[in-house]
């Protein structure tokens, strides 16, 4: 498992191969991007051990084989504030399982988390997501949204009509889908045959 600690870094971007663990520092404000490639099981886990720290923490998965991920924020420090947000596209015939979640533990006052896991589908795949909150302190604030997109003709309807062909709508989409990891990714990862 990889340790990487991210004391001191404002942005940090990452195509990960392999389970990995990341430690945050007192006071820290980070972005984490993180890219996972069908890479089969992956665990990624994030501490918040100290106080003060606020994290935008983004995962993306593109997969056309089974994954099965879990990403997991502990936390021990005071006053911690963390949006984790979790995009995924499957395709072909993928199974996709990602289990994000979060553990605050008794003494973690005032911790600020939110889990948001979206995904898009494609030909016959699917993706299951399964939020998980374990909270034993009453002071904070937790939530959690998840949803899955099989993007279908009746979608794509309104875009033909403004008179993009197939290819053009299904990379506006995509990249609408994708947000900040647009600039990382190329839709021809997602869709071979599109078009830029």
């Amino acid at each position: 498992m990889t340790k990487v600690d991210i004391s001191g870094e404002k942005s940090l971007f990452l195509d990960v191969q392999e389970s990995s663990e990341f430690y945050f520092s007192n006071e820290s404000n980070s972005e984490v991007k993180l890219i996972i490639r069908s890479i089969g099981q992956c665990e990624l886990n994030f501490y918040f051990k100290e106080n003060n720290a606020v994290s935008d923490v983004k995962i993306l998965f593109l997969c056309d084989q089974d994954l099965k991920a879990k990403a997991r924020i502990f936390f021990s420090g005071i006053n911690n504030q963390v949006r984790l947000d979790v995009r995924g596209i499957a395709r072909g015939n993928a199974k996709v399982f990602f289990d994000a979640g979060v553990d605050i533990a008794p003494h973690a006052e005032q911790t600020d988390v939110y889990i948001s896991e979206k995904g898009v589908i494609f030909d016959k795949a699917k993706i299951n997501f399964f939020p998980n909150l374990q909270i034993a302190q009453n002071n904070v604030k937790a939530g959690h949204a998840a949803s899955v997109k099989n993007y279908r003709e009746d979608d794509l309807f309104y875009l033909f009509s403004r008179g993009l062909n197939e290819s053009e709508a299904k990379n506006l989409l995509l990249e609408g889908f994708l947000g900040d990891f647009s600039e990382y990714i190329q839709i021809q990862e997602i869709l071979p045959h599109a078009q830029r």
